[in-house]
């Protein structure tokens, strides 16, 4: 759990999502070696004319280093469930092709200990699961009707349907996820 000291920076995830900047704010967390906030975290932030606690959400980024995107500067210290980007990211697999069925529904964390799961938790909609023989090792991470949309293993993170809006999740967060180990 590092400490954060006031003059760091907060960039909340629903404020890149919002922006649609995941990529950019990806590349500049690897590259600023951030921290990725693994469980909501109070922080304190100055919004100019007065000071506030906010949540920074799982997926929030912060650093000591100014990001090329909007954030809010932090204003006391505060220690925050987060872990350092600094290792080797890494991307996953996507089966995309062959038999499936359609489910309507949100996707629910299949583990509440898993970055990847509670980011992904709670996507409405409607998906084209593709069948996958789950390998020895390997485990659902997030389900829809108690059916795998992502699957975790020893190596890989495998995501079983084309729906964009998990793709798009799953762009940002696992990379970041690998580089800080939990992925």
């Amino acid at each position: 759990m590092p400490r954060v000291d006031p003059g760091w920076w907060l960039v909340e995830y629903a404020s890149i999502e919002k922006e649609g900047l995941a990529l950019e704010a990806a590349g500049w967390a690897l590259s600023s070696r951030a921290y990725l906030v693994t469980s909501p975290s109070p922080v304190t932030v100055d919004l100019g004319v007065r000071k506030a606690s906010i949540v920074a959400g799982i997926g929030s980024l912060v650093s000591p280093y100014k990001p090329p995107l909007g954030a809010y500067k932090v204003s006391a210290v505060e220690w925050v469930d987060a872990c350092p980007v600094e290792g080797e990211p890494s991307h996953y697999l996507t089966i995309n092709s062959g038999e499936h069925v359609i489910a309507e529904g949100v996707v629910r964390a299949y583990t509440m200990k898993n970055i990847i799961s509670l980011f992904i938790n709670g996507v409405k909609g409607r998906f084209k699961l593709y069948k996958y023989e789950l390998r020895a090792g390997e485990y659902p991470l997030a389900t829809v009707e108690g059916l795998p949309i992502v699957v975790g293993g020893l190596e890989n993170v495998v995501l079983l349907t084309d729906s964009s809006e998990v793709k798009r999740k799953l762009d940002y967060i696992v990379p970041l996820a690998a580089a800080c180990g939990l992925a």
